[in-house]
């Protein structure tokens, strides 16, 4: 685990991804109400980053998921817009499209450069069992599956060794310098 974070803030409004990332890293969080572009995956996240230095004036990491179908980058960054959506219409572009991708950049600004950094998982997108949750709440992990599992059935200990999240985090620390240790 990292234990010191130069002061650096973790901007986002998710508890999911404020539990994913402190366990792996301390790291103080902030939530900041920020207007998204329109763009490519690795755009949006630099924008937002940009945007996060802006309103802070000091070190900070954004992170932007992304879900792309078969060979296309739909629906991409914009998946948040999907997500209003009854999730059974995310099964039936995956049925259409293809295997789906997860993406997970992660933009940095140190105070004076922008690093952006990538981590992706291969999967499916399964109807959940609880109708409940097809419409609301949890973002992918009820409908996007590895290995047999939804990422929401999957222990942390499972998810973490095939998350986008963790795979672009490990990507951020190591430019850090930082190695990881005791990931709880």
């Amino acid at each position: 685990m990292l234990e010191g974070n130069n002061g650096m803030k973790l901007v986002t409004a998710s508890e999911r991804k404020v539990r994913e990332w402190q366990a792996m890293v301390n790291i103080e969080t902030v939530s900041l109400d920020i207007v998204e572009i329109q763009g490519t995956m690795e755009e949006v996240a630099r924008d937002k980053v940009m945007k996060a230095y802006e309103q802070l004036k000091e070190p900070c990491v954004v992170e932007d998921i992304s879900l792309c179908f078969g060979d296309t980058m739909l629906p991409g960054p914009y998946i948040k817009d999907f997500l209003r959506l009854d999730k059974r219409v995310l099964v039936e572009m995956s049925q259409l499209l293809g295997h789906a991708t997860l993406y997970c950049h992660i933009g940095y600004h140190d105070g004076q450069d922008i690093h952006v950094f990538c981590g992706m998982l291969e999967g499916r997108m399964k109807l959940p069992n609880d109708d409940e949750n097809t419409k609301k709440g949890n973002g992918l992990d009820d409908v996007f599956e590895v290995d047999g599992f939804t990422l929401g059935e999957m222990t942390w200990e499972q998810k973490k060794r095939v998350s986008h999240r963790v795979k672009a985090i490990e990507a951020f620390l190591k430019h850090m310098n930082v190695k990881l240790v005791n990931v709880k």
